[in-house]
């Protein structure tokens, strides 16, 4: 079976492409450490949580008695443990596997101000 798709690029090689766009408040929002990404999706602070309580299979109750248990000397260690990163962190990761980041911000035609950001590289 033959199967075409028009208007796009496929490609064989290990080449690693991530494209995320957000409003241009969101995204200085994440530069500033008031929001976080996870899995290339900014996510506010009551989202990582529930994200970590999903992670370590705790309900938000218990929360606070697990990272006392676990000793983090914060909640960025916690966060970090559960692939949730600051801006700062995501560049970081990036940096280890080799991958390139970037940003471009843009307008919209109705006058919303957007940044698409990601990584690409090589990964393999």
């Amino acid at each position: 079976m033959k199967q075409i798709r028009f208007n796009t690029f496929e490609t064989n090689s290990s080449s690693t492409h991530s494209l995320a766009i957000s409003t241009e408040v969101d995204f200085e929002m994440l530069k500033e450490g008031k929001f976080y990404v996870y899995e290339n999706t900014i996510i506010t602070l009551d989202q990582a949580r529930e994200k970590i309580a999903k992670y370590y299979s705790y309900n938000l109750a218990n929360f606070d008695k697990y990272l006392a248990d676990k000793d983090y000397s914060s909640l960025e260690d916690v966060l970090y443990d559960c692939e949730i990163y600051n801006y700062d962190q995501w560049v970081d990761t990036q940096d280890d596997y080799g991958l390139e980041t970037y940003e471009r911000h843009f307008e919209t035609p109705s006058g919303d101000k957007m940044v698409a950001w990601g990584r690409y590289g090589y990964n393999g």
